[in-house]
């Protein structure tokens, strides 16, 4: 991959540009936003260039992300966040497998905002559920939640399950700490469900929801730039919508994914996102 030391380089090649950026890793982490990526949004709202917000966050709604970029200083309409959890609302074969069932979301409260925003209704209990939605990892309470999805899934082996947040991993403190998808991945292979409907980065039917948010909006797909700490999420995007993609290497999961970078010529790496 070409290295840059500007998101400029990219953006001033192309013809009515789009940025796309991901979330925790690339706009901020546990500490707050990282400082560089105020010049993005500097340059980008002096350019009228659009922002909009790519990620796997499944775990707090929109409407609190939207209300959190604010608090930072950089503020987002709702309607630039697209989150995977969007996907069960927008994406229609998916909308169809939550609305009005009874579903069971590993995850926190906000994570149920997903699954009501697709006419679906929350149950407490798995055993009491007819779809699982698997959004987030839950921290202390995590073993007890992912024992107690597991005996559904042993009684149950055939019960509708989308994990609606990916990733394997987030870069906290240093470390790297797992997340929703490495305990759904660790699910389908103990409980042999590789049916399990996987909607976010990097999987084709997030680049799906990426389209049709674009296209709602009137951008162009081609004119995306779009900005990611996974080298995964950015090859499949670049892939699926031929967009460019900006791989960021010193402030998320680069180096767990490093060896799987692949060489594109529309793929670039930079350490930071920053102008």
């Amino acid at each position: 991959m070409v290295t840059i030391e500007s998101l400029e380089t990219v953006l001033a090649s192309i013809k009515n540009p789009v940025v796309g950026l991901d979330a925790y890793g690339v706009i901020y982490n546990e500490s707050g936003v990282f400082e560089t990526i105020r010049t993005v949004f500097t340059y980008c709202w002096d350019h009228r260039i659009p922002i909009l917000m790519m990620t796997n966050n499944a775990s707090q709604s929109t409407a609190f992300i939207a209300e959190k970029m604010q608090r930072f200083g950089l503020p987002m309409a709702e309607d630039a966040i697209i989150s995977s959890g969007v996907g069960l609302k927008e994406l229609p074969h998916l909308y169809q497998m939550v609305r009005d069932q009874l579903v069971y979301v590993y995850g926190f409260e906000g994570s149920k905002s997903y699954v009501i925003a697709a006419g679906g209704h929350c149950v407490d209990n798995p055993h009491d559920a007819n779809v699982i939605v698997l959004a987030a990892a839950t921290g202390r309470t995590n073993d007890h939640d992912y024992r107690q999805v597991g005996e559904v899934l042993s009684r149950r082996p055939t019960i509708p399950i989308l994990c609606v947040n990916p990733d394997h991993y987030v870069a906290h403190d240093g470390q790297l700490s797992p997340v929703m998808g490495y305990f759904a991945h660790k699910m389908a292979t103990e409980y042999k469900r590789s049916d399990i409907v996987w909607m976010g980065k990097p999987y084709p039917l997030f680049s799906q929801l990426v389209r049709q948010r674009l296209d709602r909006l009137g951008l162009s797909t081609q004119s995306l730039v779009f900005c990611d700490d996974n080298p995964l999420n950015n090859a499949q995007m670049v892939q699926d919508l031929g967009c460019y993609g900006v791989v960021i290497t010193q402030t998320g999961v680069y180096h767990r994914y490093a060896d799987q970078a692949i060489a594109h010529p529309r793929i670039y790496q930079m350490p930071l996102c920053k102008i």
